[in-house]
């Protein structure tokens, strides 16, 4: 048997004779095919091995999308591209209603075969480049109660790191039951679950016993800090700290651990 080239999940309501088609078609031109319709248990088994995402549209957007928003924050955090066949008012219907981050190209329907197999032939071995170099980094997960801050640091982090962003310690705990960090930048201060707590659970855990935890404060006096320093994390940032200070740390920090 000739050497695969690569994993695609279709992603629709149903798999009717069309679908069938395409994963023949595919099939035939050597790649593994999954249908993983709208349920978001096959998704999360099969986004460990996913190459490319399909989202096939068939009438109204609407009734999935809460499945398309999960397949797009997994092709984001993966980086695996998202190809989406529809005619052109889903197309449109889509674009208004989900953010669709990593959607590389768009197809119409009817769609045309050949086309839709050479543009993935086209583009499969930087696909699995990028995967390769994606998984080859350290892996951060970052929790604050502001999704603001949040995603401002993600998205300094993310030019050089795999970052996961939660808003809530019970989040974070979920995740980590799951999911791998090499680091955690922890929210000193967060209502129900506090950064301190967060610290004691994952300490007391044996899988996440030993994940490297760092505060981030927002308040920068003596008597603040050395009650963050008491509870022995790795170390600590201001949350006002710039951004290519925090990088350096980083960077220093995984030469060392």
């Amino acid at each position: 048997m000739s050497e695969r080239k690569g994993n695609i999940v279709v992603v629709s309501p149903s798999e009717g004779v069309i679908i069938k088609g395409i994963e023949r078609k595919l099939q035939g031109s050597g790649y593994d095919t999954f249908f993983a319709g709208t349920d978001s248990d096959k998704l999360t088994v099969y986004a460990t091995t996913v190459d490319i995402f399909v989202i096939y549209l068939n009438g109204e957007v609407a009734p999935i999308a809460r499945t398309i928003a999960h397949v797009d924050s997994v092709a984001t955090e993966k980086k695996i591209p998202i190809l989406v066949i529809g005619e052109k008012g889903e197309q449109e219907e889509l674009r208004k209603t989900i953010i669709t981050q990593s959607v590389k190209a768009w197809f119409s329907r009817p769609l045309d075969m050949e086309a839709f197999v050479d543009y993935i032939d086209g583009i499969i071995e930087e696909v699995i480049e990028v995967k390769a170099v994606t998984a080859s980094r350290k892996s951060i997960l970052i929790v604050d109660d502001d999704p603001m801050y949040g995603s401002i640091i993600a998205e300094w982090l993310s030019v050089r790191y795999n970052v996961q962003n939660v808003t809530s310690g019970m989040e974070a705990v979920s995740f980590l039951a799951t999911e791998h960090a090499d680091l955690i930048l922890l929210d000193y201060e967060m209502p129900v679950l506090s950064g301190p707590k967060v610290l004691e659970m994952l300490r007391a855990d044996a899988h996440t016993m030993n994940i490297p935890v760092v505060f981030l404060t927002g308040i920068g006096d003596k008597e603040s800090i050395s009650k963050v320093l008491a509870f022995k994390p790795q170390g600590y940032f201001l949350k006002t700290t710039p951004k290519e200070e925090l990088l350096v740390w980083l960077s220093n920090f995984f030469k060392t651990h």
